[in-house]
C-alpha cells in the first residue's frame, strides 16, 4: 500500500489513525517485551518525529490521542503530536491497550525461547490466534500486583494469547475510543503491534488467521475513513522511509 503524499486532499475524510510505537531498545535487541516498560531508542523516537511531520505535510489534524501506559507508547505519542504541530492535543493513557503480555517468554530474545521451549512451541505462541504461552511465576506477578499503576485493576494477566488481547482492546474501543470518533473528532491511538492487530482485526473485518499473520512495524500509521454506511475502510498505510529490520512485533 502506498505511502501518505503530503498535501493530499483525500486525506480530510480520515477520522482514525492507527499507529505503532517506534523502535525501542528490547525491538533492537530482538527481545519479547509485553508489558515489560522499556524506553524508545533514538532510532524510535526520530521514526515518531517523522511519522508526525507526515501527519503535519498531509494536513491532517490530530483532536485526541489514545495510548497505553507503556512508556514508549507515551513517549511516542508525545513526540508524534509535537511534530505534528499539535503538542497541546490531550492524550488519554489506558492500559487496556499495553501490548499483548507475553509471560514467561518476557525479556527472553528469540533464540533463547527456541533453546528452552523448541522453535514449533514459539512460533506457535506468536503466530496463532489462541495460543497462550507459559505465565509469569510469583515473583514477577507480584511485582506487577504493588505497581501502582496496576494496583486499583486487581486480578492482571501474567500471560495473554492475541485473543485475550483482542478481548480488551476491544473493551476500550468501545467504551472510549469509538464515541470519540463518533463525536466528529480525529482520533490517533498511538500502541502496540498486538493491541492495534486487535483493533485492525475488528475494523477490517479480519478472520483469526488474518490478524494472527499480519505485521505492523514501528511507527507505522494506518488511516482509517468513515464510509456512508458508517463503516470504518483502511484508507492508507504509511512507514517511514527506512524501516528498521527488526520491527517485528514482539
Amino acid at each position: 500500500m502506498s505511502a501518505i503524499k503530503a498535501p493530499d486532499p483525500t486525506l480530510a475524510c480520515v477520522r482514525l489513525v492507527l499507529i505503532r510505537h517506534g523502535e525501542s531498545t528490547w525491538n533492537l535487541a530482538q527481545r519479547f517485551t509485553g508489558w515489560a516498560d522499556v524506553p524508545l531508542t533514538q532510532r524510535g523516537e526520530r521514526q515518531m518525529q517523522h511519522a508526525g511531520a507526515a501527519l503535519r505535510q498531509a494536513g491532517l489534524r490530530i483532536d485526541v490521542a489514545f495510548s497505553s501506559l507503556l512508556e514508549r507508547c507515551m513517549h511516542s505519542a508525545k513526540t508524534l503530536l509535537e511534530a505534528a504541530g499539535t503538542p497541546d492535543v490531550p492524550i488519554i493513557v489506558d492500559w487496556r491497550l499495553n501490548e499483548r503480555h507475553y509471560g514467561a517468554l518476557t525479556g527472553h530474545s528469540k533464540a533463547q525461547a527456541i533453546a528452552q521451549y523448541g522453535a514449533e512451541a514459539v512460533q506457535t505462541w506468536r503466530r496463532t490466534y489462541r495460543a497462550e504461552p507459559p505465565p509469569w511465576g510469583a515473583e514477577d506477578n507480584h511485582r506487577m500486583a504493588t505497581d501502582p499503576r496496576y494496583a486499583p485493576l486487581g486480578l492482571l494477566p501474567s500471560s495473554e494469547s492475541l485473543a485475550h488481547t483482542v478481548t480488551r482492546v476491544n473493551d476500550v474501543w468501545r467504551e472510549r475510543i469509538e464515541p470519540a470518533v463518533n463525536s466528529h473528532q480525529t482520533v490517533a491511538v498511538v500502541a502496540h503491534g498486538n493491541s492495534l492487530r486487535a483493533l485492525a482485526m475488528q475494523l477490517e473485518h479480519l478472520s483469526e488467521n488474518d490478524v494472527a499473520q499480519l505485521e505492523i512495524s514501528n511507527a507505522e500509521m494506518r488511516c482509517y475513513q468513515i464510509d456512508a454506511g458508517d463503516a470504518f475502510s483502511l484508507r492508507n498505510v504509511w512507514r517511514p522511509a527506512q524501516e528498521s529490520p527488526l520491527s517485528d512485533v514482539l
